[in-house]
C-alpha cells in the first residue's frame, strides 16, 4: 500500500513535471528553429543572383501581392572596367522593375549605359554616382521615377529620351543635356553562358570568365605567393581571350617584367600596383588603363608601341617610358 502511495504522491508527478519540461523545451525549440527555418527559406528565396553573363547582380523581393520582382543591385561589370551597360530585362521569367542606389556609382571606366523598352520604371538614389567618365545614358519611356540624386556628379553627359517621356522633363527640371531619341525593343537572345564562371585559378593565377556583348572574355590576377620573377601572361585560359587584368591583379607580388599579350585590352584599378615592378610591355591592343593602375610601381617603365594608347598613356601621367615595335 505503501509503495502505490508513494508512486502516485512521488513519481507521477516527477513524471507531469518531466513531461511539462519536454513539452516546454519542444515548444521553445519551435519557436526559434521555425521562424529561423522560415527566414532561411526567404533569404534562399530573395536572395541576389548573379546574371547569365555575369556583368549584373539581380536583387529579388516580393511586391504586395506576393510576386516576385527583380532589381538592378550592381554593375559587376565596372569592377572588371567594362566601359559600356546593357541592362537586362529579365531574370528568367521575373520582370526587373529599378535600378537600385549606388547600383552603377564610383565606375570610373563606365561611359555607356542602354536601359531598354522594358518594366524598369525607377532609377534610385546615387544610382550612377560618381561615374565620372559617363558619356551616354538612353533612358527609354517606360522609366517614370528618377531620384533627383541619381547622378550626382555626374557632369558631361547626355541623356538620350524619348519625346514627351518622363526622363526628358527631368532633364530640362536638371539643367542635363538630352537628345531625342527611338529606343529599339530588346532582341531575344540565344547565347550560350554556359562558360561564366568567378573564382577558378590556373596554374598561378586566378580567373573569372564573364560576357561582354555576348561573347565571353576572361579577367585575371596573380598569386601572391607566385615566385615568377619574370612573367608572360597567357592569352587564353580554357580557349577563352584573357583581355583584362582586374583590380589589383598585381598587388604586392615580386614580379618584376610582365609581357601582355595581344589579346589584353584592359587594365584596371590598380592592378599593376607592385613595389618590385620594374618593365611592362604593352601591344597596340590595350585601350583601357586606370588613372590608378600603376600606384605604388614608382620604379616601372612601360615599353610601348609609338601612338598607342600606352604610349599617350604613359606621357599624361608622366611614367618613364620606352617606344617597341608592335
Amino acid at each position: 500500500m505503501k509503495s502505490k502511495l508513494f508512486t502516485y504522491k512521488v513519481i507521477i508527478p516527477i513524471c507531469i513535471i518531466i513531461a511539462a519540461l519536454t513539452a516546454f523545451s519542444f515548444w521553445g525549440r519551435s519557436a526559434v528553429v521555425v521562424p529561423r527555418l522560415e527566414k532561411m527559406a526567404y533569404q534562399q528565396e530573395y536572395a541576389a543572383k548573379p546574371s547569365a553573363d555575369g556583368l549584373f547582380l539581380i536583387g529579388f523581393a516580393p511586391d504586395e501581392n506576393g510576386k516576385k520582382y527583380a532589381t538592378i543591385s550592381m554593375f559587376n561589370g565596372g569592377y572588371y572596367c567594362i566601359q559600356e551597360a546593357y541592362v537586362p530585362v529579365k531574370y528568367d521569367d521575373i520582370d526587373i522593375i529599378s535600378i537600385e542606389e549606388e547600383a552603377f556609382s564610383e565606375f570610373k571606366a563606365l561611359k555607356k549605359v542602354v536601359i531598354p523598352q522594358s518594366d524598369i520604371a525607377t532609377i534610385e538614389k546615387n544610382a550612377f554616382k560618381n561615374a565620372v567618365n559617363l558619356k551616354e545614358i538612353y533612358i527609354p519611356a517606360n522609366v517614370t521615377s528618377i531620384n533627383k540624386d541619381a547622378f550626382k556628379n555626374c557632369k558631361k553627359f547626355t541623356m538620350y529620351v524619348e519625346e514627351g517621356s518622363y526622363a526628358e522633363k527631368f532633364a530640362v527640371d536638371n539643367n542635363i543635356k538630352y537628345e531625342h531619341y527611338t529606343p529599339e525593343p530588346p532582341k531575344q537572345k540565344n547565347t550560350d553562358y554556359s562558360k561564366a564562371k568567378i573564382g577558378y585559378t590556373y596554374n598561378d593565377f586566378n580567373y573569372d570568365v564573364l560576357y561582354y556583348k555576348d561573347e565571353p572574355f576572361c579577367a585575371i590576377s596573380y598569386n601572391p605567393m607566385g615566385s615568377d620573377i619574370d612573367l608572360k601572361i597567357p592569352s587564353h585560359i580554357d580557349n577563352i581571350k584573357v583581355t583584362t587584368l582586374r583590380e589589383h591583379a598585381f598587388s604586392d607580388c615580386s614580379v618584376e617584367t610582365i609581357t601582355l599579350p595581344d589579346t589584353v585590352t584592359t587594365i584596371c584599378d590598380e592592378a599593376l600596383s607592385c613595389g618590385a615592378l620594374t618593365k611592362v610591355y604593352f601591344t597596340n591592343n590595350v585601350t583601357y588603363i586606370s588613372e590608378t593602375a600603376f600606384e605604388r610601381a614608382e620604379n616601372v617603365v612601360m615599353y610601348v608601341p609609338k601612338d598607342s594608347y600606352a604610349y599617350e598613356y604613359a606621357k599624361k601621367h608622366n611614367i618613364k617610358f620606352e617606344e617597341i615595335s608592335d
